[in-house]
């Protein structure tokens, strides 16, 4: 995600470098709310589906992936 920032506003001729401090900052608060919490959550990122359902799901997760 964070790579992807810079990218996306090079695209769009906009300065991210505010986007970035803000991402860096709120990725710093979650990870100090989550420490001395046991195990980290499995999070899957949801980066695209087919409109209005869950069909087509494409997302990403640090687990194996799988297709069925």
């Amino acid at each position: 995600m964070r790579a992807a920032i810079p990218a996306i506003g090079e695209a769009l001729g906009i300065d991210t470098r505010g986007y970035l401090e803000r991402f860096d900052r709120d990725l710093a608060a979650a990870k100090r709310k989550g420490e001395g919490h046991g195990e980290p959550p499995t999070v899957l990122f949801v980066v695209g589906r087919d409109p209005g359902g869950v069909a087509n799901v494409d997302g990403a997760g640090a687990g194996p992936s799988s297709t069925s």
